[in-house]
């Protein structure tokens, strides 16, 4: 039996986004999808906010028709704003009461996260995570909290200002700890999902994204 790297991943759930990138989302799941079937060792499955439109529900659909395991956590109110249909009716939606909760559902037991392209809701629940583990102590070595590698899938370009505010936090000296011990910023699909992979199979995905 294959065993299952779970990997939280947040993004944007935006009727409006530009389709530029919500193809890369499109792109995330198709090479997920060959790794899944072409790998003897590894299943990935990821687990998010369950989102109906923007990356996330591109991803999330396209994931799903692919036969790739995802699991959303919503909670009453933005049930209401938004159905998420796709997750629902595959019994992969989870209620839960608040957004704290959540956050920490999402994160439980995952062996990465990635911040895909996003808004507001992206970002807080990212710098959440990274300030969740600055107070367990899990920077240099410290703490019970084990540390979950957090990558950031910077397309076209979307995240370039976050590596500039992570450098001017560094050169300022605003940052009690190397941001780099935790986050990575990726350029592209291929490279984030690399990473996420575990280092002894990743050359079959290799071959999947050179072919």
């Amino acid at each position: 039996m294959k065993q299952k790297i779970k990997t939280c991943i947040w993004g944007s759930v935006s009727d409006k986004m530009d389709p530029g990138i919500s193809s890369h989302a499109n792109m995330l799941a198709l090479f997920v999808s060959m790794y899944n079937n072409t790998s003897e060792k590894y299943e990935l499955s990821f687990v998010n906010g369950g989102g109906e439109h923007g990356f996330l529900g591109k991803f999330n659909s396209t994931a799903m028709s692919l036969g790739i395991d995802v699991t959303g956590y919503t909670i009453p109110e933005f049930y209401k704003l938004e159905k998420h249909v796709g997750l629902n009716k595959a019994g992969r939606l989870i209620m839960v009461d608040t957004l704290e909760e959540r956050e920490l559902k999402m994160v439980e037991g995952v062996d990465n996260i990635i911040m895909a392209p996003g808004g507001w809701g992206t970002l807080e629940e990212f710098v959440s995570e990274i300030i969740r583990h600055e107070v367990a102590g899990s920077f240099n070595g410290n703490g019970d909290k084990p540390m979950i590698p957090m990558h950031i899938l910077n397309v076209d370009g979307y995240y370039d200002w976050v590596d500039g505010f992570f450098k001017g936090m560094e050169s300022k000296g605003m940052t009690r700890f190397d941001i780099k011990e935790l986050v990575t910023i990726h350029a592209g699909v291929g490279e984030c999902l690399t990473a996420i992979v575990p280092e002894d199979d990743r050359g079959v995905l290799d071959l999947l994204i050179c072919s």
